[in-house]
Formats: C-alpha cells, sequence, structure tokens
C-alpha cells in the first residue's frame, strides 16, 4: 500500500501527465474497459478488494531483462502511438519501448509499471491509453502482468525496441 505522502505525488504526476497528453498523434477514441473513465483512484481502492495482483505492493526496485513478447506486443500497440523515444512535445513524457523503461522511477519509491497498473486499471489517473481502449484479453494480460510485478524475461530473450529506437528491435516493426 501507498504512504499517503506517495500516494499525493502519485495522484499529483498523474494530473501532470494528464496536461500533457491531448496532443498526442494517437488517433483513437475515449472509452474504457471497465467502470468510469478518468479521475484518480480513490486511496481506498488501490490494491484492496478484488483480490488480483497489485503492482503498489511490488517493491520499488528496478529489474533488469527483456519485456515477454506477448506484453510488448500489447505495449508497442496501445502504448508506443505516444510513448515514444525521445519524447517530444505533445507526447508522453516517457517512453515504454524497452523493459528498462518501465523500471524507472516515476515518483519517489514508486516506478513506471507501477504507475501503468494504475493507468489502465479501471479507475485509473490518468486513464491509459489515453483516449482509448484495450481489448479485454490485452487488458486481462497486461494488467496481471503489471500486477505481478512486471517480471522480466531474461535480457536477449524477449521483445522491445532495441535502443529505445521506435522501429529497431523485435516487435517494433
Amino acid at each position: 500500500m501507498l504512504r499517503p505522502l506517495s500516494l499525493a505525488v502519485v495522484v499529483a504526476v498523474g494530473a501532470a501527465v494528464v496536461a500533457a497528453l491531448p496532443a498526442c498523434d494517437a488517433k483513437v477514441t475515449e472509452s474504457c474497459t471497465q467502470g468510469a473513465c478518468g479521475g484518480a483512484a480513490p486511496a481506498a481502492s488501490l490494491g484492496e478488494g478484488g483480490g488480483g495482483p497489485d503492482a503498489t505492493k511490488c517493491p520499488a526496485t528496478p529489474q533488469t531483462g527483456d519485456f515477454p513478447c506477448d506484453i510488448f506486443a500489447v505495449i508497442h500497440h496501445n502504448c508506443n502511438p505516444c510513448h515514444q523515444g525521445p519524447p517530444t512535445m505533445g507526447q508522453a513524457p516517457f517512453p515504454i519501448l524497452v523493459y528498462a523503461d518501465t523500471q524507472k522511477e516515476y515518483a519517489p519509491g514508486f516506478l513506471i509499471f507501477q504507475q501503468m497498473w494504475i493507468s489502465t486499471g479501471p479507475e485509473g489517473s490518468p486513464r491509459m491509453p489515453f483516449g482509448g481502449m484495450l481489448q479485454p484479453a490485452d487488458y486481462e494480460l497486461l494488467h496481471t502482468w503489471l500486477g505481478n510485478c512486471a517480471k522480466p524475461v531474461p535480457a536477449g530473450t524477449g521483445c522491445g525496441c532495441v535502443g529505445g529506437v521506435h522501429d529497431a528491435g523485435p516487435g517494433c516493426d
């Protein structure tokens, strides 16, 4: 469970991310897989109820390796239209092109993959994918992987955009 101050930082940073996203080039329509779109998840709902995996309970210790290819396929299709590298005006504030991107600090004591779990959740804030919707099977795959602490596969055996370049590497074409 996040400490109250950490949750406040996550919500504040999330609000700043939302403000930066409307100019993204992704052409998608607003909808959600479950529940209402947008709005901050109440602190009491983060990781409680539902009994499923909860990324907020994972240690904020970066891991190394690669994305499992099925996970990267979901990320590449749904997240990379905005989360490219290097981020440019009107795009998301950080890339998600290689596994290491998910292991960077989002807020003190909180990694990007943990925010991805919140943002892709039914009450995520900012709600991702921005203005779009994950297909139910993609949502289940990604959200469960994130909630189980986003375990990598060994380096060199998975997928990602090599060197953080959008069109280079297994799964990036």
